[in-house]
C-alpha cells in the first residue's frame, strides 16, 4: 500500500510540475497552511516572501500569511517549494485524498478536463473563503510581521 502511494505521489508530482511549466497551473494550492515551528526555524533562510502576518495556533504550529495568500516558501517565479523535503504533511498529501483535491489533476494523477477544472476551482474558492473566515475569527494571538 505504501509503495502504491509513493508511486501515485510521484505521478501526481510529475503531472503537477508539467502543468506549472506549461502555465496551466499557477501553484495557488501552495497557500496558507499550518507549519510546525521547528520547520520554520530550520528553514527561515529559505523564506521567499516576507509574511505580513504570523498566526500562532498552539505551541507547535504557525501560519504565515503573505500579501498574495500564497506560502512564504513558494518561489513566485518558478513555483518551486523551497522546503520541498521538509514540507508539511498537508502539502505532501495535497491532491491525493478526497478532501484536498487539486483542480487540475485528479487523484489518479491524470489531468482533469476543462469543465472539471472549472468545477474544482469553484469548490476550492468556496473552501478558501470559508477557511479565511475561520482564521480571522479564531486566531487570538496575531503578530503582524511589519509592526515594530
Amino acid at each position: 500500500m505504501k509503495e502504491i502511494k509513493k508511486e501515485l505521489r510521484e505521478k501526481f508530482s510529475k503531472t503537477c510540475r508539467s502543468m506549472i511549466l506549461t502555465g496551466v497551473c499557477k501553484g495557488t494550492c501552495c497557500g496558507v497552511v499550518p507549519i510546525k515551528k521547528e520547520i520554520v526555524i530550520i528553514n527561515h533562510n529559505k523564506i521567499q516572501v516576507k509574511p505580513k502576518e504570523i498566526h500562532y495556533f498552539d505551541s507547535k504550529k504557525v501560519c504565515m500569511i503573505c500579501e498574495d495568500m500564497l506560502c512564504p516558501f513558494l518561489n513566485r517565479r518558478t513555483r518551486d517549494c523551497a522546503i520541498h523535503e521538509d514540507r508539511p504533511e498537508i502539502c505532501r498529501n495535497y491532491g491525493l485524498i478526497p478532501i484536498l483535491q487539486c483542480p487540475y489533476i485528479n487523484m489518479k494523477g491524470n489531468k482533469r478536463s476543462e469543465a472539471k477544472q472549472r468545477r474544482q476551482l469553484r469548490l476550492l474558492g468556496h473552501e478558501i473563503d470559508n477557511k479565511i473566515k475561520i482564521m480571522e475569527n479564531s486566531s487570538p494571538n496575531k503578530d503582524y510581521a511589519n509592526r515594530r
